[in-house]
């Protein structure tokens, strides 16, 4: 009954942190939908990306963190600041890649991205941390302290 109980709880923390995508990803929302809303930072996002490119990009030198994000996410849109911040800090060590599920049914359908934001930190393109929903500036940056050569 406990694992139950905090399996549901984890389930909970998720869907109430994080947005699920309305329909197949690689579908527009539709325009009426409550969460269909703009983001101006949004035209930064590689669209239309490879499988074959994807996986050339997160293999660096430096560590790569994919940002999984959709323009109508409201926690994706609150994380953004907090990423971009980590990424000026970082830019030594730390590439940010975001990615627009939207614009990336391929890549995004392949590694199986359900719920958004989702984060992907690689090394020498080794999946080392993944992360779904919104979370803080404290534990992006302790996966990133781990993971620093």
């Amino acid at each position: 009954m406990k694992i139950f109980l905090a399996t549901l709880m984890s389930l909970s923390f998720v869907a109430y942190f994080s947005c699920a995508h309305p329909g197949k990803v690689g579908e527009q929302p539709n325009p009426g939908d409550i969460r269909a809303v703009a983001v101006s930072d949004a035209t930064s996002a590689p669209q239309d990306i490879s499988l074959d490119d994807y996986n050339k990009k997160v293999t660096s030198d430096k560590l790569v963190m994919v940002d999984f994000f959709a323009t109508w996410c409201g926690p994706c849109k609150q994380l953004r600041p907090t990423l971009d911040k980590i990424a000026d800090a970082q830019k030594a060590t730390l590439q940010l890649m975001p990615l627009d599920i939207d614009q990336n049914p391929t890549v995004s359908n392949n590694l199986q991205i359900q719920y958004i934001p989702t984060l992907i930190l690689y090394k020498a393109g080794k999946q080392v941390w993944r992360n779904t929903g919104y979370t803080t500036e404290d534990v992006i940056m302790a996966a990133i302290r781990q993971n620093s050569n």
